[in-house]
């Protein structure tokens, strides 16, 4: 009789700590929460919940080899829980085993083809381990010009191809109609990992009957990612206008500092160093703050405060600030942007921008 009270206080005090644990988790106090659930899982090494929900909470504070472990007992537990075994596929999948990931999910919809959480990881997985992607853009913009160019309308197209691990190489056009009469910009680009942690982008345009643009222009830029929060950037730009040419050099810094799901917000602050043989040696900053959630929605807003020529005109201060917002998707997205652009002894200028991309 002692023994059976024993075993029931013991059981008593898990349930106890099981449901500390949830309302924790629920409030996102993860490490009290695994706390929690340590305590029932060692009162009841048998209760599979506890040890589900003590997995649960190891793997989404991204300590991955040992969530797996957890997941393979409580699975062992129960091996034909399809909740248990997705949960198992999941962890293996942010671990980087997609192979171990499929072979799990195999299972759960051999015998549970209607489960949505295994279907949506599938989906997923499937997803990220393809190789080859292509990609379609579309945008629209509308600008207004205080002086001289009036009304602007653009229309602007792009093919991109994604070769996972190798790059991308993409292409595309913008025709752009003033009231005196149309740009036609032709661009093309290269985009390289190297090493996983950088990557190099190269570009080039070339614009048919410049009324704004620059006849041609090259670009590169590196970034790489550091083992800290901070990633360092450097852009170079080459533009040629007709009897000049200017260099644009920005080096810049990205910071990283939040984790989970808004891992991808980051402020970004740059120099901006130009040079032309013509208007010498002229400079500026701008900073940039982008707010992006998993989900798909991001947020961003930016100044830039530089003192630059545009061939033939002189040197002038020119301030640019720019706000868009996005949506995107593993398929497709969209995203709206505006822009103001004051050459304070030239003309200013405000943009509308409207567009979309499909992939697959």
């Amino acid at each position: 009789m002692r023994s059976l009270i024993l075993v029931l206080c013991v059981a008593g005090l898990g349930a106890v700590d099981l449901t500390s644990g949830l309302a924790l988790k629920a409030e996102g106090r993860l490490p009290e929460a695994e706390a929690a659930f340590r305590v029932a899982v060692t009162a009841d090494p048998r209760d599979v919940d506890a040890a589900a929900q003590l997995a649960t909470v190891v793997g989404w504070q991204e300590r991955h080899a040992e969530a797996e472990v957890l997941w393979r007992r409580a699975v062992s537990l129960r091996p034909g829980d399809a909740d248990l075994r997705t949960g198992l596929a999941r962890v293996l999948w942010w671990r980087g085993d997609g192979d171990g990931a499929v072979d799990e999910l195999d299972v759960v919809l051999r015998d549970h083809p209607d489960h949505a959480d295994a279907q949506a990881l599938a989906r997923q997985v499937s997803a990220a381990r393809q190789r080859l992607f292509w990609r379609v853009d579309l945008a629209t913009m509308h600008e207004h010009f205080t002086e001289i160019y009036g009304e602007a309308r653009s229309l602007t197209g792009g093919l991109g191809i994604t070769w996972k691990g190798l790059g991308t190489i993409a292409g595309g056009a913008t025709r752009r109609t003033f009231d005196q009469g149309s740009e036609t910009t032709w661009r093309a680009g290269l985009g390289v990992p190297v090493g996983g942690s950088a990557a190099i982008e190269f570009g080039g345009e070339r614009t048919e009957d410049p009324i704004l643009a620059a006849r041609a222009s090259l670009s590169a830029e590196v970034s790489w990612r550091l083992a800290t929060p901070l990633e360092p950037v450097l852009g170079w730009r080459r533009s040629w206008y007709t009897g000049d040419h200017i260099d644009l050099v920005r080096p810049g810094l990205r910071w990283y500092p939040l984790s989970g799901d808004w891992s991808g917000a980051n402020a970004e602050v740059r120099a901006l160093v130009a040079r032309s043989p013509i208007s010498g040696l002229n400079g500026g900053a701008a900073m940039r703050l982008t707010a992006q959630h998993a989900s798909g929605w991001s947020l961003a807003a930016g100044v830039a405060v530089a003192d630059e020529a545009e061939p033939p005109n002189p040197v002038t201060r020119v301030i640019t600030t720019s706000l868009g917002g996005a949506y995107t998707t593993a398929w497709w997205g969209i995203r709206l942007d505006l822009e103001h652009e004051d050459r304070r002894d030239e003309w200013s200028r405000t943009g509308v921008s409207l567009g979309g991309h499909l992939r697959w």
